[in-house]
């Protein structure tokens, strides 16, 4: 008899099925791969993304075969627990002792993306155009392409919250990913993005109605403010860095010849920074003479005095980064790893001059291949003794 009425209850909502087989299948192809088949935050951007588009997709459907707007936002809430499901019974066979953070991501990346994508949907159904899936889709994939643009080709992190798929917490070098409070500022702002296109979808449906809409343009209203506060605010909340927070936040700025180098006064003196920051003109004055090649502009790094400010202001705990495709040579240092890295991250700054439309080969091997090539071998002098030696000659 439950059976019986589980299958009618689908038979009169076929959306619902039809996402339970989505998520069925993709939950299947997750198992075997490496750190996408437990639940954790790779799996959880995979499940989200393909939830905004199940449930944007399923709630066109609905929606024209007049189903409350609530009901729909609960059935594809719900669905959710067929991936969380199916990557907890992967604990099986495959350890994740992450589970408990895992959970935490799951819910904080997947449910606001699936309810924007519910809101998206109902905005499209009640404007009555006729392409409201083909727009859903390219609406859907621009959010996601423009967000990920705007948080990596605009500023200096690897981070990203995304609405669409959650967003990534940061290179998967890091043996401990950085869970930054912006990431829960951030979908707190993409559940205010879903209730103010709830609110437009109203509105536009008292209006084809000629009922009254002053009640949705209030809340309409108000949620938009809301919305450009949290976008002014971003920088503060931690869901974007700008360089500007990044100077602020380290303090200490010194410039020599082709380096500005910005650090932590309270973790390194100023006799320090000034021998650090001299080692950066003797490690340029090597690869200038190696690849024949210099930066156009002037190399910004970045040196933070431990991994906890490194991964709250770029979300990169150890992992030194030199992002080329950004505007600005740049590099990012631990200052404990400052000896092992510098040479290594230079080297990606230089080849910027060489590299294609994102200052660098698309061939992975190439990039870390050229960087490899060209730093110091192990075992010689530190640092500080190579550049005391330089200057005696």
């Amino acid at each position: 008899m439950v059976a019986g009425r589980m299958l009618e209850a689908l038979r009169r909502r076929p959306w619902v099925a039809w996402g339970a087989g989505v998520y069925l299948v993709v939950g299947a192809a997750l198992w075997p791969v490496p750190v996408f088949g437990v639940l954790h935050a790779e799996s959880s951007a995979v499940v989200a993304g393909v939830g905004f588009f199940v449930s944007g997709l399923g709630a066109l459907a609905a929606l024209r075969r007049a189903a409350p707007l609530w009901s729909v936002a609960r059935d594809y809430t719900a669905l959710l627990a067929v991936p969380w499901a199916m990557l907890t019974l992967s604990l099986l066979w495959r350890a994740n002792s992450g589970y408990p953070l895992g959970l935490v991501l799951f819910v904080t990346f997947a449910v606001p993306s699936v309810l924007l994508a519910v809101a998206f949907a109902y905005v499209l159904h009640q404007s009555r155009i006729g392409w409201t899936r083909t727009g859903f889709v390219f609406g859907g994939l621009g959010l996601a392409l423009g967000s990920l643009v705007y948080d990596l080709g605009l500023h200096p992190q690897v981070f990203t919250y995304s609405p669409v798929f959650g967003g990534v917490l940061g290179p998967i070098y890091d043996e401990e990913l950085a869970v930054r409070p912006g990431l829960f500022w951030a979908k707190g702002l993409t559940l205010v993005l879903a209730a103010w296109a709830a609110s437009l979808g109203g509105w536009l449906r008292c209006r084809a109605r000629g009922a009254d809409t002053r009640r949705h343009a209030r809340l309409g209203g108000m949620l938009s403010l809301m919305l450009a506060a949290g976008a002014f605010a971003a920088p503060r909340l931690g869901i974007v860095t700008t360089y500007e927070a990044l100077e602020r936040s380290l303090g200490g700025h010194l410039a020599t010849e082709h380096v500005d180098l910005f650090y932590d006064p309270t973790s390194l003196e100023l006799e320090e920074a000034w021998r650090l920051a001299q080692v950066h003109e003797f490690r340029y004055a090597q690869l200038r003479a190696a690849l024949e090649v210099e930066p156009a502009q002037r190399i910004q790094s970045f040196v933070y005095p431990d991994a906890a400010t490194k991964a709250r202001l770029t979300g990169a705990r150890t992992t030194s980064v030199a992002p080329v495709w950004l505007g600005r040579p740049q590099v990012h240092l631990l200052e404990s790893r400052i000896r092992s890295s510098l040479a290594h991250e230079l080297a990606h700054a230089f080849s910027r001059e060489f590299g294609g439309i994102l200052n660098a080969s698309w061939s992975i091997g190439l990039v870390e291949g050229l960087a490899v090539a060209v730093e110091p071998p192990d075992g010689t002098p530190d640092p500080t003794a190579q550049v005391a030696a330089a200057l005696r000659v």
